[in-house]
């Protein structure tokens, strides 16, 4: 979900996120914890225009627009603010399929 990806390998698995997102999620969020570092109205600004540029490609290519990534399950307050409705989807795996070992 997203239009250019930032893929960080790990030993065992891929992680695909969106790499302009990423970004933005690595200088708002505290790793490890996810404590916002950013002012959030500033922060809440950024994702909205991240949004509008993803929405604006995704109606392009006449797809639907999505959105993943971990630090933003710290921001779901933020995110309801700046992107209007949304639909949050949750995926429910065994905890080895998801777990590092």
């Amino acid at each position: 979900m997203g239009t250019r990806f930032d893929v960080a390998s790990r030993e065992l698995q891929d992680t695909w996120e969106d790499a302009d997102l990423s970004l933005l999620c690595r200088r708002a969020f505290s790793t490890p914890g996810a404590h916002l570092q950013m002012d959030a109205p500033i922060l809440g600004a950024k994702l909205r225009s991240w949004a509008d540029n993803h929405r604006r490609a995704a109606r392009s290519r006449e797809r639907r627009p999505g959105v993943k990534h971990p630090a933003l399950c710290a921001a779901v307050d933020l995110i309801a603010d700046a992107w209007g409705p949304i639909v949050p989807v949750a995926v429910d795996r065994p905890a080895a399929k998801v777990v590092g070992r």
